[in-house]
């Protein structure tokens, strides 16, 4: 049975600014909603509330404290009353069953004192108005709008104009510009690789992109990954000679000279990580075996350098979430985790998506690198990939180290997993027989 997380849901409405509460009680109605995990929560939530209230959008996630149950803020665009339920004025009073701060949240988006241009009450209709004006196109109801994500100063939300024309408006909070600015630059340097740009609003960090198709999620076609191959091969061979750019637009530095120094900290980590597993499911690695993985993942950084493979572009992220696909190409969305570095540590990402397809993409991804590199060069960093590519997720970028994320128990046990992959593709990368450069 699939597992459920909880969530709190209060109604705001978009025109008069007021709460909704229960005729009965008088205070604040809370809706309890129950989402599948690992589903968008942000869109469950549109879905679900959306059957009582129509045009119905999440405008914010509350703050809260651990332990406790999040709390979505949504607006309706109808102010629709029951004989259950009505639109008042906001009280701290009525929003009791609330935390302190949780009501104070209200109150500042109520009164407009969020200062967050994107995570405000009314914004879906600003955003409606913006995609019009960027299209040439009228846009009669937000009925057919789909939000995907909300909440401090993030946004997802396809639109379909009236024409039928499907475009997607996203906007990055403080934590992710970098996106922004790394998707700028690629779009200059390989747009037929990525979903074509209309427009950008630059105070709410957002642009507004065309529809690029299903994600490879939804299509699930073998020639979907051969098309994948391809756009992923272009578009780091367009961006060998923009490294220094992409790094100076925010994207991670995973070139072997900064992954080096990183390899003695994430030891230390792993091994005292291991030493701190409860369950029983699977066997601890030992510190020996640990430390053979960072001797494996320095000795694969000095053979990259030794290789001389060129650095490009990454994707940390990429999944098949990520991959959007038509009848006749795939473009690659979603830069939030973009880096640079040994460019066949992304290629592994997609292997790893179909393994029964990852034959067929090895002699694509070779083929369309055999004007830069040799035979020999391409096979040796197919083998090193995997390990590098593990200790790329693992160390992300690498902000992690020294904070109280090293004791937390599910990232604890996250790490412990990628550590047992990362051990497994150090034998194999060094096992007697394997390629050696």
């Amino acid at each position: 049975m699939q597992e459920l997380v909880e969530f709190r849901v209060v109604v705001v409405s978009a025109f008069s600014r007021q709460i909704l509460v229960s005729r009965k009680r008088g205070n604040l109605e809370i809706f309890l909603l129950r989402i599948p995990r690992g589903s968008r929560p942000v869109r469950k939530i549109c879905q679900g509330m959306r059957d009582l209230y129509g045009e119905a959008f999440v405008v914010d996630l509350l703050p809260y404290e651990p332990n406790t149950i999040p709390c979505f803020v949504v607006e309706s665009y109808i102010d629709h009353q029951s004989d259950d339920w009505r639109f008042t004025n906001y009280t701290r009073s009525a929003c009791g069953a609330l935390s302190g701060k949780e009501s104070d949240a209200i109150s500042d988006l109520l009164e407009n004192r969020t200062h967050d241009s994107v995570s405000c009450i009314g914004w879906m209709a600003l955003a409606k108005r913006w995609v019009e004006e960027q299209t040439r196109d009228t846009i009669s109801t937000l009925q057919c709008a789909e939000q995907h994500n909300a909440g401090r100063g993030f946004a997802l939300v396809r639109f379909v104009t009236d024409s039928r024309r499907q475009v997607w408006l996203k906007a990055v909070g403080p934590s992710n510009l970098r996106e922004l600015s790394v998707t700028r630059l690629l779009a200059v340097s390989s747009p037929a690789q990525l979903p074509a740009i209309i427009g950008e609003r630059p105070e709410w960090n957002g642009w507004l992109m065309d529809d690029a198709g299903k994600t490879m999620r939804e299509c699930n076609e073998p020639t979907a990954l051969a098309a994948a191959t391809s756009c992923l091969a272009a578009i780091q061979l367009a961006t060998r000679t923009l490294v220094e750019r992409l790094i100076d637009a925010g994207a991670t530095d995973y070139r072997c000279n900064r992954l080096l120094p990183a390899i003695a900290p994430v030891t230390a980590f792993l091994i005292d990580a291991m030493r701190r597993q409860v369950s029983t499911r699977s066997q601890p690695l030992s510190e020996t075996e640990v430390m053979e993985i960072g001797i494996g993942v320095r000795r694969a950084c000095e053979e990259v350098e030794e290789l001389q493979i060129p650095d490009t572009l990454l994707n940390n992220d990429l999944n098949s979430g990520n991959l959007l696909v038509t009848d006749d190409r795939c473009v690659i969305t979603d830069w939030c985790e973009a880096g640079v570095g040994m460019p066949f540590v992304s290629f592994h990402d997609l292997c790893r998506m179909n393994s029964e397809c990852s034959l067929e993409m090895r002699e694509i991804y070779s083929r369309l690198w055999q004007d830069y590199l040799s035979s020999k060069q391409t096979k040796r960093a197919l083998a090193l990939a995997p390990l590098l590519s593990i200790f790329c997720k693992l160390h992300g970028r690498g902000d992690w180290l020294g904070t109280d994320t090293e004791m937390k128990p599910w990232f604890q046990s996250y790490a412990r997993t990628l550590a047992r992959e990362m051990h497994r593709s150090v034998r194999e990368a060094f096992a007697p027989g394997a390629i050696q450069c």
